[in-house]
């Protein structure tokens, strides 16, 4: 989370933080005189790619599928690179479990495929 909040920080946006991991919402940023709900993930770079789920496990066999009235934005934080991807909530959720990024070019040029540099600007969220 250190280095999505590091992320908004240079970008000069107020950033509040949630105590504990109970909430469906990490952070939330006030930006344009409005404030964003944000949720941090973790996806380490695998094949080229990058990969956030939206579904959270925790104890007692609890489950949950993140929808758009959820969160406004992802921050998906991948460490390969150190970058953060920010996805509207609203395109990510259209997916039942996952949504993926590609961060590697591939060998054949690919329409379908989602760029991760095209997710890379916080403010065009």
């Amino acid at each position: 989370m250190f280095s999505v909040v590091k992320e908004l920080h240079k970008m000069s946006l107020n950033v509040f933080s949630e105590l504990g991991d109970l909430s469906k919402i990490d952070i939330i940023v006030e930006t344009k005189g409005k404030l964003v709900k944000v949720q941090v993930k973790y996806a380490p770079m695998k094949n080229g790619g990058i990969k956030l789920s939206l579904r959270k496990c925790g104890p007692n066999g609890y489950r949950y599928t993140y929808t758009s009235q959820d969160v406004d934005v992802f921050a998906v934080y991948c460490p390969t690179n150190d970058k953060v991807y920010w996805i509207p909530a609203s395109e990510a959720c259209k997916s039942a479990s996952s949504f993926g990024l590609r961060v590697l070019p591939t060998k054949k040029p690919n329409s379908t495929l989602r760029m991760a540099e095209d997710y890379s600007n916080f403010m065009a969220v």
